[in-house]
């Protein structure tokens, strides 16, 4: 489980936590009462953060798009 948590922390560390606070808005409004894909997800953090997030998935989830 700490490891969800660090993935979490760091993320937000990568993209800033005002930009994180908006990912965790998003993904609740667009996904309320549905199951989100990993990669949904992964896509959303990078529309909101307008970064490409290659590197964070490949260490700590362990694949790429």
């Amino acid at each position: 489980y700490a490891k969800g948590a660090l993935f979490f922390a760091t993320l937000r560390d990568t993209i800033g936590p005002e930009k994180f606070q908006a990912l965790l808005r998003a993904y609740l409004d667009r996904y309320r009462w549905q199951i989100a894909t990993p990669e949904e997800f992964r896509a959303l953090a990078e529309e909101i953060s307008g970064q490409n997030l290659d590197e964070l998935w490949a260490t700590w989830v362990g694949n790429t798009q």
